[in-house]
Formats: C-alpha cells, sequence, structure tokens
C-alpha cells in the first residue's frame, strides 16, 4: 500500500453536475427512511439501492483517472490486475455495512469521489481463503475502531468515526503495514508497541485479503529477486573497489533494477521496500532507500 492522491482526483464539469442531480435523488428517496413504518422501510431501502446503481456508471467512468494516480495498481495491494478489470470501491459501503446491520449504507457519499478507491477483485470482493477459514475481501466491510461513533447520516461529521480500516488516501496508514521475506503482509508495529495501530493493520489484512496466496507469492518472488540483487550488487562493489570497471557497471544495473523494484510505479513497491531495508547496513542500500 502507497498512499495515494486523491486530491488530483479532478472530475469534470459535467460529471460533478451529473453527481450532483443523481445524489438529489437519492436524497430525496432516503429523506423518507426516519419516518417510514417497519412495513415501508423494506420497499424504501430497495428503491434507494435502485436509484444508486442506475447511476453507476458516473464512478465508473473515474476508473481510468483513478488508475492514473496509482501507475494501475490496486490501491490496497498494489498489484497490477491482469487477472480481471479493477472496479471502483466505495470506502464508506454505499448500501449497508456489514459490521453494522441496522445501517442503510453511506448513501450520501455514493457520488463523492472522494470516497472512491481503486481495488483488485481480490481486495474488493468475496473470496474464499482457505487458510483463514472464512472469506476475505473489503465487500460491505466497513469496521470501525468503535462501533459507538458510527455516522448514520449526512447531520453528522464523518470524523466522529475512526476506520478500522487503513486508508491508502491519508498520510501515515500505509506505514503502518509491512512485508516479511516470505511475501507476508503484517502489521509494523506489535500490540505491545500500540494496540490501536496493530489492530487497524491487522484488521486491514484480513478485510483486503492482503495474504492472499496468490497475492503473498508474487510478494514473495519480489523478496527473492531483491535479496539476489542485493548480493550481487555487493560483490560487483567490493570487485569494483579494486579498479575493476566491468564490475562496476554490474553493480550500477543491480542499483538501477533495486531502484526500479522500490519506485512508488513498481507493483508490490512497499513489499519491496520492507525487505530492502533489511539491508541497511550497507551504505549503498541506505543511498537507495533515501533517494529511490
Amino acid at each position: 500500500m502507497r498512499q495515494i492522491p486523491i486530491d488530483q482526483l479532478r472530475p469534470s464539469q459535467g460529471w460533478l453536475e451529473r453527481a450532483s442531480k443523481a445524489q438529489k435523488l437519492v436524497s430525496r428517496i432516503a429523506r423518507q427512511i426516519p419516518t417510514a413504518t417497519e412495513e415501508k422501510l423494506p420497499t424504501i431501502l430497495e428503491a434507494l439501492r435502485k436509484a444508486i446503481s442506475k447511476y453507476s456508471k458516473l464512478w465508473t467512468e473515474l476508473k481510468k483517472d483513478m488508475a492514473v494516480l496509482s501507475s494501475g495498481k490496486c490501491w490496497y495491494c498494489e498489484s497490477r490486475e491482469d487477472r480481471s478489470d479493477l472496479a471502483v470501491d466505495h470506502f464508506r459501503p454505499k448500501s449497508k455495512v456489514k459490521e453494522c446491520p441496522s445501517h442503510h449504507g453511506y448513501w450520501w457519499l455514493a457520488f463523492d469521489p472522494l470516497n472512491y478507491r481503486y481495488a483488485c477483485d481480490l481486495c474488493n470482493s468475496l473470496h474464499a481463503n482457505e487458510e483463514a477459514g472464512e472469506s476475505l475481501g473489503k465487500s460491505t466491510h466497513f469496521p470501525l475502531v468503535d462501533e459507538a461513533n458510527r455516522v448514520f447520516n449526512p447531520s453528522t461529521r464523518l470524523d466522529n468515526e475512526r476506520p478500522a480500516l487503513l486508508d491508502p488516501t491519508l498520510p501515515g496508514d500505509p506505514a503502518l503495514l509491512w512485508f516479511l521475506e516470505d511475501g507476508t503482509a503484517t502489521s509494523r508495529y506489535p500490540a505491545s508497541k500500540s494496540v490501536i495501530f496493530n489492530k487497524r493493520a491487522e484488521t486491514s489484512i484480513s478485510v483486503y485479503n492482503l495474504n492472499d496466496v496468490r497475492i503473498r507469492e508474487e510478494r514473495y518472488a519480489i523478496a527473492t529477486e531483491i535479496k539476489l540483487q542485493v548480493a550481487r550488487g555487493e560483490r560487483y562493489l567490493d570487485e569494483a573497489m579494486n579498479a575493476d570497471g566491468a564490475a562496476y557497471e554490474l553493480f550500477k544495473e543491480s542499483y538501477r533494477v533495486i531502484q526500479r523494484m522500490i519506485c512508488k510505479e513498481a507493483v508490490f513497491s512497499s513489499a519491496a521496500r520492507a525487505v530492502l531495508a533489511g539491508f541497511r547496513d550497507k551504505e549503498w542500500v541506505v543511498s537507495i532507500l533515501t533517494t529511490a
């Protein structure tokens, strides 16, 4: 996970006008919810869901612009999906919330671009995870650190909530994740050091399905390549110090390979940086980490 500059997502004026029109329609339906009888509520909620779905083309229109912000990578796991098309996830679910059955979804954010996240199928949709013994994927999940602070309507400030999920658009959140050499995603902070940081990271790993075997294997391959290039770089650097010009060229090639693997455009670059950080005893590795 890398921080995404979502402030650079700037829909056209025409898009904003159409989104405003759609939101007004949805809001008219939603205003009936507080006074609805138990008998009529299901009908109103179904109408609300259909109204939101009717304008789903609005958020799909932004997919290309969202992809540009991450070089085509999933905002949650950093894969560049070739198994299927990436989708637009509503960070705060638009129609219902798994952790709160009485919640009717954050319908007032259905057409708010700041609530959109570009996500691959493995992170966004439910998938059976044999190791976990359950289905993982974000879907309609939106757990909070404190459920008592859940916001149910647009009249309450969203910053009253503290999401248990890490948000790739927020400074600091991606840094709470760490990655092991075997490709496993984990919390940067153990619970003994920070209960809240650990909980948010572990919750995100589960909900976003970050340790799906397919994703983990790809990270492992990258970790293996990083270690190989560091070993080569060390060997060629030692030889280059003895005035071996050919060895110096080979050292520079390993240097460039590692730079490309940890740059923000590369797939699973955060995992690559985590593995590379294990070689900070080498000055040239520190130079890459601080400049790439």
